[in-house]
């Protein structure tokens, strides 16, 4: 089942199921996007439309070296940041040519407050030099989980130029002139510390080594409002990303669980999490109310039905256990 043609959260918990991921994961994913398709709901959309929606901006021709489950959890948390009124501005530190900024400005256009921005940060010259702690080895696995590599990563690596990203946002026809798109362009220390951002719904990084995480980590995250999202796109593919989120989680006492963004053969790069708030955390072992997995389930099956996916064993699995659950005809639903 190629990723291009898979539509949703249904390409991570159909790879999650077929490979006997646990269920409090499948939850997670599934809540996640249940959160997501609410912001598109808010705007008055239905639910068919709401997923067609999330699966046309994951799949823009926005480029960038990003799978596929990682662009759509890129989208699906861009979403809940509007669903959940978390307030603050969208962040990205390390844009390389666009791939993801296209995305997440989509969705802030389409569905934000007009008072929200889009703040695109890269230094244009590469990763930096690389330093001790992206060479020493760390652990290979996570859970069930193992890394998909554990680069140290290379000086100059990744250069891009602002050219290539204006190009890929007119492509795209995301609006980017100053008060939709703040560019700051440098060295992270150079420029994060004295940007003026105020409060940060998303904050999206995509550095590779340790300095261009922790730095983005020390200068940004007291600025997330609580209830805000935090994506690290390579922990399970650099080492010194990985030491830098774990060093600095365990010196700020942070202990909301991470969600790892699992693709083919049960490896990952990303991770996320939520800023710890009592009513809008998204909890791993947290059913969704009212029917909303069972609505997740027939979102699912809406699309098996106009053959936008192929009816794997995961899928069925999931329909099986709506029918257990909710006892409703959903193999009767059409989108």
């Amino acid at each position: 089942m190629p990723a291009s043609r898979c539509a949703l959260l249904a390409v991570l918990c159909v790879f999650y199921l077929e490979q006997g991921t646990a269920s409090d994961l499948i939850t997670t994913i599934a809540a996640l996007h249940e959160t997501a398709l609410g912001g598109c709901k808010s705007r008055g959309l239905s639910a068919a439309d709401c997923a067609l929606e999330i699966q046309r901006v994951a799949e823009l021709p926005s480029g960038g070296l990003v799978a596929m489950p990682r662009r759509i959890v890129t989208v699906e948390l861009s979403l809940c940041a509007v669903a959940l009124n978390i307030e603050g501005d969208f962040v990205e530190t390390g844009v390389y040519t666009g791939g993801t900024l296209v995305l997440m400005m989509n969705v802030l256009q389409r569905f934000g407050s007009l008072k929200q921005r889009t703040w695109a940060a890269d230094s244009f010259q590469g990763l930096p030099e690389p330093v001790d702690q992206d060479i020493q080895a760390v652990e290979e696995t996570e859970g069930e989980f193992r890394r998909s590599s554990s680069h140290p990563g290379k000086k100059g690596r990744y250069a891009s130029t602002l050219k290539a990203v204006y190009s890929n946002l007119r492509r795209n026809k995301i609006e980017y002139s100053g008060e939709h798109l703040t560019v700051l362009k440098g060295w992270f220390t150079d420029t994060l510390p004295k940007a003026p951002i105020e409060k940060i719904a998303f904050l999206r990084l995509d550095g590779d080594m340790y300095i261009s995480t922790i730095q983005p980590l020390e200068a940004l995250y007291d600025k997330v409002t609580v209830g805000g999202f935090i994506y690290v796109d390579d922990y399970g593919s650099f080492a010194g990303c990985k030491r830098a989120v774990d060093e600095f989680r365990a010196k700020r006492g942070i202990t909301e669980e991470m969600v790892l963004v699992a693709e083919r053969g049960n490896t990952f790069e990303a991770v996320f999490w939520q800023k710890r708030h009592p009513n809008l955390h998204v909890s791993p072992t947290k059913r969704l109310p009212n029917g909303g997995e069972l609505e997740y389930i027939q979102t699912i099956q809406g699309v098996v039905a106009r053959g936008s996916v192929h009816e794997s064993a995961g899928v069925r699995a999931l329909l099986e256990r709506g029918r257990e659950r909710g006892g409703d005809d959903v193999s009767s639903l059409q989108i």
